[in-house]
């Protein structure tokens, strides 16, 4: 079977990673994997793998790969999961400690 890339960007996505109001849109982009209406962040990651796709949730967009013919419901649950967020604070908490952990890592960076 062939491998399909299916890939959703912001339109000047790119704008907002160089952006300051990037950082929120990446808070934004990594709570939707965390959960949404209907399923678990265990659920969305199971049905991902299961499936054997990558998947990825960043500051310009989201993006699977897999093959051909696993395409169609993979697809689904990516809409499902871009549209259908649940956005616990729970996980805002969580995914807020990890962006200002990264922060405070990146002041070390000599560059």
């Amino acid at each position: 079977s062939p491998v399909v890339s299916v890939c959703a960007q912001y339109r000047d996505g790119h704008l907002f990673s160089d952006a300051k109001d990037g950082c929120l849109v990446g808070v934004m982009m990594d709570l939707l994997p965390e959960g949404s209406v209907d399923y678990t962040k265990e659920e969305i990651a199971n049905f991902f793998e299961q499936h054997g796709a990558s998947y990825a949730f960043y500051e310009q967009g989201a993006r699977f790969v897999c093959l051909s013919n696993d395409v169609e419901p993979l697809f689904e649950r990516f809409i499902h999961v871009l549209t259908q967020p649940a956005l616990s604070f729970e996980a805002l908490k969580k995914i807020k400690a990890i962006t200002v952990d990264a922060f405070e890592r990146a002041k070390d960076n000599p560059k």
